[in-house]
């Protein structure tokens, strides 16, 4: 279960209701912006690569996300 930050609020997310609509851009500080869908709605968010424990799994930490202006 995905967890998704916004407003303060945990909010689950299957997999099936998120997608990656396209990367924004790449900052030389490791972070990346992207604009995602979830549940229906377009969020413009930012995200950090981080690998794991497991060195066969890449994760993403969520730095921030809101509801996208398009």
């Amino acid at each position: 279960m995905e967890q998704f930050v916004r407003q303060g609020k945990m909010l689950p997310a299957d997999e099936s209701d998120v997608s990656l609509l396209e990367v924004n851009a790449v900052g030389d500080d490791g972070t990346i912006d992207v604009t995602v869908r979830l549940d229906g709605e377009d969020y413009e968010a930012r995200i950090r690569l981080a690998v794991g424990q497991n060195p066969d799994s890449l994760g993403a930490r969520l730095i921030s996300i809101k509801q996208s202006a398009r």
